[in-house]
């Protein structure tokens, strides 16, 4: 085999010193501001720790670097000169060692690590390990020529709202720049959310701490709603949200709820005037949902028409107990409590004789109508 003489072997040396001096030249005086890389907190799991850090240095970090220095860290030409010259490139402030990466081998996927990272989360017992989601959304919009799929935000959303992190995801839209979340780009997230805050109060037991929780999220997901940023264009084939009764029906049911049960604390949670308010509002938008379906248990999936029923149902029964004389249209709100109480119970006799357990949409459904106010 014959070799280079070293006069050769030099020159190709000072070559490739060369062309690594100007690719950080480039990267260093160029006009583009390199983008800052989210940092994750440590977390309770080692496995969900690694599939972050797996994120961030194979997918965030190449991806925030200017073209010429990614260049550096992936072509073969630069693994030896930055293993005998380690360098660091600046990202936001932050200090980042450069190092080569063989791309056909050792870039996992970064769906799965994704998916991983979500999986992880939800079977975390430390409820602090979802306060990673915001910084992983915002790496994923660094290293994303798009913003997610809406079945992976379904996915993420279901999982954190069964996780009681109701909060983090009112958190992930607020920082909505950074995470690519809205509500009108991902429609189905107001659906998911609406019950998942009735449901703060129903875990807490209907304590005021709970009302007082659950109320702060739904107040939050109202100002969401108001935002441009969040609201529908004008030609979507979704309809508005703010109107729809399921959500105004979780506003009144948790209003009442907080009138009725606690009526000498702060008016601000709930008043007369703020439930009668809302139970005009759901009056106005229930349509044809002033008689209630034909309630019958779904093949599968959630069982929406509880999840979505109950609150109207608690919400009007709690207003004719608060408002009493001054509700407003009263035989309505009667006839409409008692219909649906009678559909919602036949609806909960059906789903026991199917067998719902723990953890099944059925079973889930079964907890919110067992565990609502009954006056």
């Amino acid at each position: 085999m014959a070799s280079s003489c070293p006069r050769c072997t030099l020159r190709l040396h000072r070559a490739a010193q060369a062309d690594f001096r100007t690719t950080l030249r480039s990267f260093s005086t160029g006009p583009a501001r390199p983008k800052a890389v989210p940092s994750f907190t440590p977390t309770s799991s080692p496995d969900l720790d690694a599939v972050l850090s797996t994120l961030r240095t194979k997918h965030m970090i190449p991806a925030a670097l200017p073209k010429p220095t990614r260049r550096l860290i992936f072509q073969t030409k630069h693994k030896q000169t930055l293993l005998d010259n380690p360098q660091t490139a600046t990202l936001g402030g932050e200090e980042i060692p450069l190092q080569w990466i063989e791309r056909r081998t050792e870039i996992p996927a970064k769906r799965k690590l994704v998916k991983d990272a979500i999986r992880l989360m939800s079977e975390s017992k430390n409820a602090g390990d979802w306060a990673n989601l915001p910084a992983l959304l915002h790496g994923l919009q660094t290293c994303s020529a798009s913003p997610p799929k809406a079945v992976l935000v379904e996915s993420i959303v279901r999982k954190s709202v069964a996780a009681g992190q109701v909060g983090v995801i009112l958190m992930c839209l607020t920082s909505h720049r950074t995470t690519d979340l809205t509500l009108a780009r991902y429609p189905t997230m107001t659906r998911l959310l609406a019950p998942a805050i009735h449901s703060t109060a129903l875990a807490g037991e209907w304590s005021e701490d709970a009302l007082h929780k659950a109320l702060t999220q739904a107040r939050a997901l109202g100002l969401l709603l108001e935002a441009s940023e969040h609201q529908l264009p004008k030609d979507s084939p979704h309809a508005d949200p703010r109107k729809n009764p399921a959500l105004i029906g979780v506003f009144l049911s948790l209003s009442a709820a907080h009138t009725h049960l606690f009526p000498s604390s702060s008016p601000g949670e709930g008043s007369r005037a703020t439930v009668a308010a809302y139970t005009t509002r759901l009056l106005a938008n229930l349509g044809p949902l002033v008689q209630p379906l034909s309630f019958a248990p779904p093949a599968h999936g959630p069982v929406w028409e509880m999840l979505e029923s109950v609150p109207i149902w608690q919400g009007l029964a709690l207003a004719q107990k608060v408002l009493s004389v001054e509700c407003p249209e009263k035989e309505k709100v009667e006839s409409i409590v008692a219909d649906y109480g009678a559909a919602l119970s036949n609806l909960a006799a059906a789903l026991e004789a199917r067998g719902g357990g723990e953890g099944t949409y059925g079973g889930e459904a079964l907890k919110v109508w067992e565990g609502a106010l009954r006056v």
